[in-house]
């Protein structure tokens, strides 16, 4: 499990008037294995996600990026994102979460890869944006 504090903050998408903190949770979904796992702990609002996937294995491989409490209810769920790429989930501003998702204590990060990685384990980045 690798946490890493970031303090060069990327602010596309976040009003500037408003302190951010940017948490970069690296993931690894082992050989053999299609799901991964890591924890942080905090307390504020996500407002932002980004996730960092690799090539993968598989035809059309996807990953579904799942956040969760302490006592494992899902508070937030990014299914569909596909590998090779960057991309930036805002969705969590939208109207069914419009201000991020609340939390305080430790989350799991969860990452799901729609093929299991059989050649190497994989390293997937999720980077959250916290209020």
């Amino acid at each position: 499990m690798a946490v890493t504090a970031i303090t060069t903050l990327d602010n596309r998408n976040v009003s500037p008037s408003c302190p951010v903190a940017c948490h970069k949770v690296d993931v690894t979904i082992p050989d053999e294995s299609d799901t991964g796992s890591s924890t942080i702990g905090f307390s504020g609002r996500v407002v932002r996600m980004t996730v960092d996937v690799p090539a993968l294995d598989g035809v059309a491989t996807t990953v579904t990026v799942t956040l969760k409490d302490e006592d494992g209810t899902t508070l937030y769920n990014k299914a569909s994102i596909a590998e090779g790429g960057k991309t930036v989930d805002a969705g969590m501003v939208a109207a069914a979460t419009p201000h991020g998702v609340v939390f305080s204590g430790t989350m799991t990060v969860t990452v799901l890869a729609s093929a299991a990685q059989t050649t190497a384990a994989v390293l997937v980045s999720v980077m959250l944006y916290i209020i």
